[in-house]
C-alpha cells in the first residue's frame, strides 16, 4: 500500500506483489494474481455499497451520478466505463478461471492469439500460466464470494472513518436524517475508491479528491467544505500506511528502490518461455 501511495499508474501493485514474493513462497506472478482478486472483491464491494445508499430510498443516487458525469468528459458513458470496466473485466477473468480449468484457459488464449508469432506467444502464454497459479486461489465462485464477505467489513471500517471526520466537518445538518447522511458517506466511499480503480497518480491523488468531492457537492454539501472534506480523508488515507509501510521496509533491511528494480529484473524469468512440462523419471 505504500508503494501504491508513493508510485504512479499502479506501479506499486507489481512491487506489493514482488515483494509478497520474497516473504512467502509463492512466484511474483502468483502473488499478482491474487492481488487482482482482491482488486475484483474491492470492486464488487464499493457497487454494493453505492447500491445499498440508493436501496436507503433517501439519496438521489442516480442524480448524483448523472451531476458528477456532467464533470466528466464524455458524459455518463465514460464515467459508468471506469466504474464498470475494471470490475467486469477482472470478475469475469476469476469466473472463467474458476470454473475452467487452467489449460482450457491457456489453450482458449493461445488459440486467441493465432497472429502472434509462435516465440512471442510462448512467452505471453508463460506470463499468463504463471498469473493462473495466483487466481486459482479462487476455485469457485463460492470462494469469489468468501472473499467480497471479508472485503465488506475492511470498507465499512474505512467508511466508518469517513462519518467520523463527516462529523468533525460538521456534515450532519447538511442532510434531513441519520440514514441519509450514513447514504451520502456510502455514496463517497463509493465514488472517491471507484475513481483510483484505473491506473492514474500515485496515491489517487486529484482522481479520489475530484470524484469524492464532487459525490459530496452533487448532493448538497458546498464545494469549499467538500473540497476540504476530501483532501482531510486522503491525508488521513495516506500518512499511515505510508509513514507505517517505510518503517517496517527500513526494518526489514529492504528499500522501496531496491523492491523496484527487484521487480523488475523479476520480469525476465517470468516472460521467458513456458516451463516444458517435467517427465516421470
Amino acid at each position: 500500500y505504500m508503494a501504491n501511495n508513493l508510485i504512479p499508474v499502479r506501479i506499486g501493485e507489481v512491487v506489493r506483489s514482488y515483494y509478497l514474493s520474497l516473504r512467502e513462497a509463492v512466484s511474483a506472478p502468483a502473488a499478482f494474481g491474487t492481488v487482482a482478486v482482491e482488486r475484483a472483491s474491492d470492486v464488487l464491494t464499493l457497487l454494493f455499497f453505492l447500491a445499498a445508499a440508493g436501496l436507503m430510498g433517501t439519496v438521489g443516487v442516480e442524480h448524483a451520478v448523472g451531476d458528477i458525469s456532467s464533470r466528466v468528459p464524455g458524459g455518463a458513458v465514460v464515467l459508468a466505463l471506469a466504474a464498470l470496466l475494471p470490475f467486469t473485466g477482472v470478475l469475469a477473468i476469476v469466473v472463467v478461471i474458476s470454473t475452467a480449468s487452467r489449460e482450457t484457459v491457456i489453450q482458449w488464449l493461445d488459440r486467441s492469439m493465432f497472429m502472434v508469432g509462435r516465440g512471442l506467444r510462448n512467452r505471453l502464454l508463460g506470463i499468463a500460466e504463471r498469473l493462473l497459479e495466483g487466481l486459482t486461489v479462487v476455485s469457485s465462485p463460492m470462494d469469489l464470494f468468501k472473499v467480497f464477505l471479508w472485503s465488506v467489513p475492511v470498507w465499512a471500517a474505512e467508511a466508518a472513518m469517513y462519518y467520523m471526520i463527516a462529523l468533525g466537518f460538521d456534515l450532519r445538518p447538511v442532510f434531513d436524517s441519520q440514514l441519509e447522511f450514513i447514504a451520502v458517506i456510502l455514496v463517497f466511499t463509493s465514488a472517491a475508491n471507484l475513481a483510483g480503480v484505473l491506473p492514474s497518480t500515485a496515491g489517487s491523488w486529484g482522481p479520489f479528491d475530484f470524484f469524492g468531492a464532487a459525490a459530496l457537492v452533487a448532493l448538497g454539501v458546498g464545494q469549499e467544505v467538500a473540497a476540504a472534506f476530501a483532501l482531510t480523508v486522503h491525508v488521513a488515507l495516506w500518512v499511515p500506511p505510508t509513514v507505517l509501510g517505510a518503517v517496517l521496509l527500513i526494518a526489514d533491511g529492504r528499500s522501496l528502490s531496491g523492491l523496484m528494480r527487484g521487480a523488475k529484473e523479476s520480469d525476465q524469468p517470468i516472460a521467458g518461455e513456458r516451463s516444458p512440462k517435467r517427465t516421470p523419471v
